[in-house]
Protein backbone atom coordinates (compact mmCIF):
# COMPACT_ATOMS: atom_id res chain seq x y z
CA UNK A 1 0.00 0.00 0.00
CA UNK A 2 1.01 3.60 -0.32
CA UNK A 3 0.42 6.57 1.95
CA UNK A 4 -2.08 7.91 -0.58
CA UNK A 5 -4.30 4.85 -0.14
CA UNK A 6 -3.53 3.28 3.22
CA UNK A 7 -4.18 6.33 5.39
CA UNK A 8 -7.68 7.13 4.09
CA UNK A 9 -8.48 3.41 3.88
CA UNK A 10 -7.70 2.85 7.55
CA UNK A 11 -9.70 5.94 8.53
CA UNK A 12 -12.71 4.61 6.62
CA UNK A 13 -12.30 1.04 7.94
CA UNK A 14 -12.01 2.29 11.50
CA UNK A 15 -15.06 4.50 11.13
CA UNK A 16 -17.28 1.93 9.41
CA UNK A 17 -16.03 -1.21 11.13
CA UNK A 18 -15.15 -0.10 14.64
CA UNK A 19 -17.04 3.15 15.13
CA UNK A 20 -13.81 5.09 15.58
CA UNK A 21 -11.31 6.94 13.49
CA UNK A 22 -7.59 6.28 13.43
CA UNK A 23 -6.91 9.89 12.26
CA UNK A 24 -4.29 8.67 9.78
CA UNK A 25 -4.72 11.69 7.54
CA UNK A 26 -4.19 14.26 10.29
CA UNK A 27 -1.88 12.63 12.83
CA UNK A 28 1.31 10.56 12.89
CA UNK A 29 0.16 8.63 15.98
CA UNK A 30 -1.35 5.54 14.28
CA UNK A 31 0.57 5.49 11.01
CA UNK A 32 2.48 2.40 12.20
CA UNK A 33 -0.66 0.25 11.75
CA UNK A 34 -0.44 -0.27 7.94
CA UNK A 35 3.25 -1.15 8.28
CA UNK A 36 2.39 -3.76 10.90
CA UNK A 37 -0.24 -5.22 8.57
CA UNK A 38 2.24 -5.40 5.69
CA UNK A 39 4.97 -7.05 7.76
CA UNK A 40 2.54 -9.57 9.24
CA UNK A 41 1.24 -10.51 5.80
CA UNK A 42 4.79 -11.06 4.55
CA UNK A 43 5.01 -13.82 7.17
CA UNK A 44 1.53 -15.24 6.57
CA UNK A 45 1.62 -15.28 2.77
CA UNK A 46 4.24 -18.01 2.29
CA UNK A 47 2.37 -20.36 4.64
CA UNK A 48 -0.97 -20.24 2.80
CA UNK A 49 -0.19 -23.23 0.50
CA UNK A 50 0.63 -25.25 3.66
CA UNK A 51 -2.10 -24.24 6.15
CA UNK A 52 -0.82 -26.42 9.01
CA UNK A 53 2.55 -24.64 8.93
CA UNK A 54 1.21 -21.22 10.03
CA UNK A 55 0.18 -22.22 13.57
CA UNK A 56 3.51 -23.97 14.10
CA UNK A 57 5.52 -20.94 12.98
CA UNK A 58 3.42 -18.59 15.12
CA UNK A 59 4.49 -20.50 18.22
CA UNK A 60 8.18 -20.10 17.43
CA UNK A 61 9.77 -17.09 19.19
CA UNK A 62 10.92 -15.06 16.17
CA UNK A 63 9.12 -16.66 13.24
CA UNK A 64 5.66 -15.25 13.85
CA UNK A 65 6.52 -12.05 15.68
CA UNK A 66 4.84 -9.61 13.27
CA UNK A 67 1.77 -11.72 12.65
CA UNK A 68 1.26 -12.19 16.41
CA UNK A 69 1.63 -8.43 16.89
CA UNK A 70 -1.02 -7.84 14.20
CA UNK A 71 -3.40 -10.34 15.78
CA UNK A 72 -2.85 -8.74 19.19
CA UNK A 73 -3.63 -5.32 17.72
CA UNK A 74 -6.78 -6.54 15.98
CA UNK A 75 -7.90 -8.36 19.14
CA UNK A 76 -7.44 -5.21 21.21
CA UNK A 77 -9.49 -3.18 18.73
CA UNK A 78 -12.33 -5.72 18.75
CA UNK A 79 -12.32 -5.89 22.57
CA UNK A 80 -12.40 -2.09 22.73
CA UNK A 81 -15.34 -2.00 20.30
CA UNK A 82 -17.27 -4.70 22.17
CA UNK A 83 -16.93 -2.69 25.39
CA UNK A 84 -17.91 0.62 23.77
CA UNK A 85 -21.46 1.88 23.28
CA UNK A 86 -21.93 3.94 20.13
CA UNK A 87 -24.81 6.20 19.15
CA UNK A 88 -24.77 5.18 15.50
CA UNK A 89 -24.66 1.80 13.87
CA UNK A 90 -21.48 0.39 12.34
CA UNK A 91 -20.50 -3.01 10.95
CA UNK A 92 -19.38 -4.23 14.37
CA UNK A 93 -22.67 -3.19 15.98
CA UNK A 94 -24.57 -5.37 13.52
CA UNK A 95 -22.28 -8.32 14.22
CA UNK A 96 -22.51 -7.80 17.97
CA UNK A 97 -26.34 -7.83 17.83
CA UNK A 98 -26.26 -11.17 15.99
CA UNK A 99 -23.60 -12.75 18.23
CA UNK A 100 -24.74 -11.43 21.62
CA UNK A 101 -27.30 -13.59 23.42
CA UNK A 102 -30.35 -11.93 24.89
Amino acid sequence: MTNATDRPAFDVMGDLGLGKEFHMMTSEKNRWIPTLLETSMSQVGPTTPVPWLGPILHKMPRAGHHSRAWLDFVGSQVRERVDKQVDRSDVSASSLRVCTPG
